[in-house]
């Protein structure tokens, strides 16, 4: 978040956030947790996935006695918060064609990887419609210029756009 202070006094913030829907505010920040940085990491891997708002207020208390603290919040846009990773429905790889649907609950696939025999050489495979902007994605690809002929490991990697991941392997023969 940025914030401005023109008296350069230093600046203290608390953080909520609510469920989309809900009304009660709960806070991010552990008892006794004081953040005076622009940034905060918050770990959500313990909350039920969804669209989330969060509030950030900004206070001066820590330069000025309690009867000239100024206080100033402002809430978020919706949040997404997605903890699953993706699944791969379905794969297969007929000759040098890998064929794939990539499905994530939320959203959006964002990017889909392959690598050969184990080898961390990961190269992209685009969507069979020509853009990753769906929850329910499908890859046809010819992976000839990837996939060397003879059996190999062919490992198929998916990404939705929280970064969640999932990966896959196949054989080829």
């Amino acid at each position: 978040w940025k914030v401005e202070t023109p008296d350069g006094d230093a600046l203290r913030y608390r953080l909520h956030y609510r469920r989309e829907g809900q009304t009660l505010w709960r806070d991010v920040l552990r008892d006794g947790e004081v953040v005076t940085k622009l940034e905060h990491d918050w770990d959500t891997q313990a909350l039920p996935e969804g669209k989330y708002r969060v509030r950030v207020e900004a206070s001066d208390e820590l330069a000025n006695p309690p009867e000239r603290v100024l206080k100033h919040s402002l809430e978020s846009g919706p949040v997404l918060i997605d903890n699953t990773p993706p699944v791969v429905a379905q794969l297969a790889l007929d000759g040098r064609r890998l064929r794939a649907k990539i499905v994530d609950g939320l959203g959006p696939i964002a990017r889909v990887e392959i690598a050969v025999d184990g080898r961390l050489e990961w190269r992209p495979l685009g969507p069979a419609d020509g853009l990753f902007d769906t929850a329910d994605e499908s890859i046809d690809a010819d992976v000839s210029g990837i996939v060397p002929t003879g059996a190999h490991i062919v490992t198929v990697r998916a990404f939705d756009a929280a970064g969640n991941a999932v990966m896959r392997e196949v054989e080829t023969r």
